[in-house]
């Protein structure tokens, strides 16, 4: 698919999301992927992504590898978390050694934090401990509000 073609599904799903009863039917984590260009990797029953997939910015594969590296570091909470300064460390994220920087990392990680049922609070408060992460990640679990979170530029 082209790009033109992805920025505008990318409309048509946020412009969707912000429908006060059609919008209220798609998944907020679903929503704030398409916003942020992560591949819905959790999401596979929406099919309207499949046909994007190599127009997302976290691609589908840095999402795999990702959320196989947290499961297993995490193992259902009885594992030690990476911190996300780590995170930036394994993945070179901090110095644009690999398709990682913080931005994307940050939306991958907010995206999981999203997905019911993925990760819980305790998981993201690891990330987090010990001043192990940037202000701009600490609100990985916060709730997304899509009427003001999404912005259309």
């Amino acid at each position: 698919m082209s790009s033109k073609e992805y920025t505008l599904m990318k409309f048509n799903i946020l412009t969707m999301a912000l429908h006060s009863e059609l919008g209220r039917r798609i998944d907020s984590a679903y929503v704030y992927a398409w916003d942020n260009d992560v591949y819905p990797i959790f999401h596979s029953a929406a099919p309207w992504h499949d046909a994007f997939e190599g127009d997302f910015v976290v691609t589908k594969e840095m999402m795999i590898e990702l959320s196989k590296r947290l499961d297993e570091a995490w193992d259902g909470g009885r594992g030690i978390a990476p911190t996300f300064y780590e995170l930036e460390d394994i993945y070179s994220a901090r110095y644009g050694g690999s398709k990682w920087d913080r931005s994307a990392l940050i939306g991958a990680m907010r995206y999981m934090a999203l997905c019911r049922g993925r990760f819980d609070r305790k998981f993201f408060e690891q990330v987090t401990r010990d001043a192990g992460a940037p202000s701009e990640a600490n609100h990985f679990a916060d709730p997304f509000d899509r009427d003001n979170d999404i912005y259309f530029m």
